[in-house]
C-alpha cells in the first residue's frame, strides 16, 4: 500500500499545453491523439516487460 494523498507544498498537480498559438501559425499535427494511443496501449499490452 502506498500512501499518495501526501502533497509536497510547490508540486505541480498538472501539466498542460496549448498549442493555439501554434496553429494559428499554421502547424497541424502529424498524428491523431485518438488513434495514436490505442496503438501505443496495444503495442504495450504485447510487449509488456518490467
Amino acid at each position: 500500500y502506498l500512501d499518495l494523498s501526501y502533497v509536497r507544498e510547490g508540486q505541480d498537480v498538472r501539466y498542460a499545453l496549448n498549442d493555439d498559438k501554434l496553429r494559428s501559425l499554421g502547424w497541424k499535427p502529424q498524428k491523431i491523439f485518438g488513434h495514436e494511443i490505442k496503438q501505443i496501449v496495444e503495442h504495450y499490452k504485447h510487449h509488456f516487460k518490467w
